[in-house]
């Protein structure tokens, strides 16, 4: 029974440390040698920031700094280390100690809980801003003559960002190259309704 209750708990912990981003713990602190082997099992190793006292497997966690021992813990250096996930040994940490880490952790639980429900709608409002600017773009493709949508298409395809730009004292914004005169002078001088293109990137001079 012990076996399989051993195995459910590394295939949990694997899990959680396998993750990226937000929900995954990148600072980890253990209050007992069982449970760093534990992390370490799991492939959480390298995220280990503070461990107990005769915490030397594998090698390396001997390396990290100690915060604990069978019957004290360290608190100031456990919050001093910042970390995002406590791992106790309900056996042998004392429910003071675990009420205390419960009660200096809840801020910053609550305070990550905003964060990420801000990204999220964040992610949601920028989704809908490239909706909407796909729809703008696509109503004024549409208002174009074929020629000229034809002609945008190929300077944007050549530039890479932008297929049209603006002139910006005698330079063209798109690769900044200042226009000799005689360019210049036909570009303040063409037809009403055409679209002179850059002679060094391509891109479209808007009027």
């Amino acid at each position: 029974m012990k076996r399989f209750l051993l195995l459910g708990v590394l295939a949990f912990a694997a899990a959680a440390f396998a993750g990226d981003g937000a929900a995954a713990p990148q600072r980890v602190v253990t209050l007992a040698p069982h449970l760093t082997e534990l992390v370490c099992a799991a492939g959480g190793c390298g995220k280990l920031v503070g461990v107990s006292a005769y915490s030397d497997y594998p090698p390396q966690a001997a390396l990290l700094p100690q915060i604990s021992d069978a019957a004290t813990v360290n608190l100031e250096v456990v919050l001093g280390l910042k970390p995002d996930l406590v791992l106790a040994w309900d056996g042998g940490t004392s429910q003071e100690t675990i009420a205390r880490l419960r009660a200096d952790a809840q801020p910053q639980v609550v305070r990550r809980g905003k964060l990420q429900e801000e990204i999220v709608s964040l992610e949601a409002s920028l989704d809908d801003e490239l909706v909407s600017l796909a729809t703008n773009r696509e109503e004024r493709a549409a208002a174009l003559s074929p020629e000229l949508l034809t002609r945008y298409t190929a300077a944007l395809a050549h530039a890479g960002t932008s297929g049209a730009a603006q002139i910006d004292g005698g330079k063209c914004d798109g690769c900044r190259i200042a226009l000799s005169p005689l360019d210049l002078d036909r570009w303040k001088t063409r037809p009403e309704g055409t679209f002179m293109a850059c002679p060094e990137c391509g891109r479209l001079l808007l009027p």
